[in-house]
């Protein structure tokens, strides 16, 4: 057996790892049938009597396990032979799903938009810089369509949302209310509120329903923040500062108002009774409502309470003069491609300059880390199978050292996925995303600094030259986005195009998938690729990712269907089945040669009976 010392390739993340599935090691099955010379079974020739009498003597002490194991050893290479069949499906399964994990999580690490390194929004590759001189007054952001230059803000007064603030009457002044105190602890110091039940009332349409009994252990701060989630549209606060409770609507600007209806709002009459009251002298006793039976709604802003108001911006632009921002209604705006974010009253200069490095940057990770995934997926398409390494058996492996049971595993490993279809055909169509054109784009691989490798060894990765996309980019960087992240106005989501109507034309998917694709940018194509081969969206036949439904994922909808799931299960069942006829075989055999020796032992005492009867008559 030969020797195998496992090496240390240069460090990918997206490196296609080797299984460490050993089934075919781990099986001691045919170990059970090995066999071996016994001193018993040569025996010892006769010194006295015929030729046949020595045979009968010498058969007569056969090794009946040596016998059932050498006919057994035909067996023994069928067992071997399948459980080979079923190690290499178990390592393609294994190796694939490798591909897929590398997939997803390049994937997410740049199609995500959770992600930090995000890469189809157009916002996130602004070629300009926006700084403030005072922070503390507002922040900017620009985009890609903006003139360079110094813009001057000045905040009179921020806009504001309706909101309604009271302090309550406490039974116990000396005792005042925080916010992680209980909410039983609060309820119990303010007068009137009640101290268990359900309330129930909607914000602007929204209904909210609130059991204080069931929450009373709750911090006062996590009750609040309760409130506010429920009703989706409000925030309910209170201030340790102030000592004021406030309901304050999440929308700013002049004619907002806050609706908070207190009647009917429980589908079971029986309680409305009792929830209504509970409602009203909450609202009452923390938050100054005032309403009563009689009362339907309560309109903050404008029957009771503060109404929200615009705010005061005034904007000069790079050569021009101060002019009022047109909707005021939101501290956070954006006009002729700056977005400001107001906070405080005051002045401040925004500073508007090109700055391409970090949209290099970004566009340089990117690249580096595709020519990783490339070069991983590569090294299994391009492998070269060497036929002189198969799965071991248990035998083979008690032999070896584990270095040298792995270093074997993987060399036998190699090529298992040579020129597979699916990958080969994934990466063409990768490659083919940054050749195809992109509509309504003048703009190529080569014009933004982006090409293929001269080397076929590198199976199409990208290079990129720096100063040509820093030259695109200065000149013209919409264009350079658009290239790379323009979406489709046709099928704005790639499951949109999966979904089409197919009663009437079979071949609506691949179209709409196809128009979808020659509207996009280069990022959003590789994304669509990703989603098609590696992908967990069900499409409308109940079908996952093309490699998913080619070899699964644990604990996903693909883990059990898949292709090789049904070969491995075919191979464990054929496996099993063998096992059984081998157990029934050896059976067989040993009756045979035990009857066999039975019968010769027999034999061998009559002759030597008549042999000795024989003697003592001479």
């Amino acid at each position: 057996m030969s020797t195998i010392s496992s090496t240390t390739s240069a460090t990918n993340p997206y490196a296609v790892a080797y299984s460490t599935n050993d089934l075919s090691g781990s099986d001691s099955t045919a170990s059970k049938y090995s066999t071996s010379t016994s001193s018993s079974k040569s025996g010892s020739s006769s010194t006295s009597g015929s030729y046949s009498e020595g045979l009968v003597s010498q058969m007569s002490g056969i090794d009946v396990n040596s016998m059932v194991n050498e006919s057994m050893a035909s067996d023994v290479i069928k067992l071997n032979s399948l459980l080979a069949q079923q190690q290499q499906s178990q390592w393609t399964q294994d190796r694939y799903r490798s591909i897929i994990t590398n997939m997803q999580n390049f994937s997410s690490n740049y199609f995500d938009v959770l992600s930090n390194n995000y890469i189809l929004s157009s916002s996130g590759y602004s070629a300009y810089t926006a700084a403030s001189t005072t922070a503390s007054v507002a922040t900017a952001s620009a985009s890609n369509d903006v003139t360079q230059g110094t813009y001057t803000l000045n905040v009179g007064s921020l806009a504001t949302a309706a909101q309604l603030t009271n302090s309550p009457t406490l039974t116990n002044s000396s005792n005042p209310i925080s916010n992680s105190a209980t909410l039983s602890q609060v309820l119990g110091n303010i007068s009137g509120a009640p101290t268990s039940g359900t309330i129930s009332f909607t914000v602007n349409g929204t209904q909210v329903s609130y059991d204080l009994g069931a929450n009373q252990n709750k911090t006062l701060s996590q009750v609040m923040n309760d409130l506010s989630n429920l009703s989706g549209n409000a925030t309910f606060k209170y201030s340790e500062l102030t000592k004021n409770f406030s309901i304050q609507d999440k929308t700013t600007g002049t004619g907002n108002t806050l609706t908070i209806d207190t009647t009917n709002t429980i589908s079971d009459p029986t309680q409305n009774a009792n929830t209504e009251s509970n409602t009203q002298s909450f609202l009452n006793a923390l938050f100054g409502m005032g309403v009563s039976s009689s009362t339907t709604s309560q309109i903050i802003g404008s029957t009771k309470g503060t109404a929200g108001t615009n705010g005061s911006f005034t904007l000069t632009e790079p050569g021009g003069t101060a002019t009022a921002v047109p909707d005021s209604s939101s501290n956070n705006f954006t006009i002729d491609g700056v977005t400001y974010n107001v906070t405080a009253t005051g002045t401040t200069s925004i500073n508007v300059s090109q700055d391409v490095s970090s949209v290099v940057n970004k566009i340089q990770n990117f690249v580096n880390d595709y020519n990783n995934l490339i070069d991983g997926i590569n090294s299994v398409t391009t492998e070269k199978k060497d036929y002189s390494y198969k799965p071991l058996t248990s035998s083979q492996e008690s032999q070896m050292t584990a270095t040298q049971i792995t270093a074997w595993n993987q060399k036998a490993q190699q090529g298992l996925l040579a020129n597979d279809g699916n990958l080969t055909d994934m990466l063409s169509a990768m490659r083919q995303a940054f050749y195809t054109p992109v509509n309504g784009n003048n703009l190529t691989m080569a014009s933004v600094g982006l090409s293929t490798s001269d080397d076929p060894s590198q199976g199409g990765k990208l290079t990129l030259d720096v100063k040509a996309l820093t030259k695109a980019l200065q000149n013209n960087p919409q264009q350079v986005v658009n290239l790379f992240t323009q979406t489709s106005t046709t099928y704005p989501t790639y499951s949109g195009a999966l979904g089409v109507d197919t009663s009437t034309n079979s071949s609506a998917v691949s179209q709409a998938v196809n128009q979808r694709s020659s509207e996009e940018g280069i990022f959003q194509r590789l994304s669509d690729i990703s989603q098609k081969y590696a992908g967990t969206y069900v499409d409308k036949n109940g079908n996952q990712g093309i490699l998913l439904m080619e070899a699964g994922m644990p604990n996903t909808l693909s883990e059990t269907k898949n292709i090789l799931y049904q070969q491995l299960k075919d191979q464990a069942n054929a496996v099993s089945d063998f096992k059984d006829k081998m157990t029934n075989d050896a059976k067989m055999y040993n009756q045979k040669f035990s009857a066999l020796q039975s019968a010769l032992s027999q034999l061998s005492s009559q002759q030597n009976y008549f042999s000795s009867m024989l003697g003592s008559s001479s």
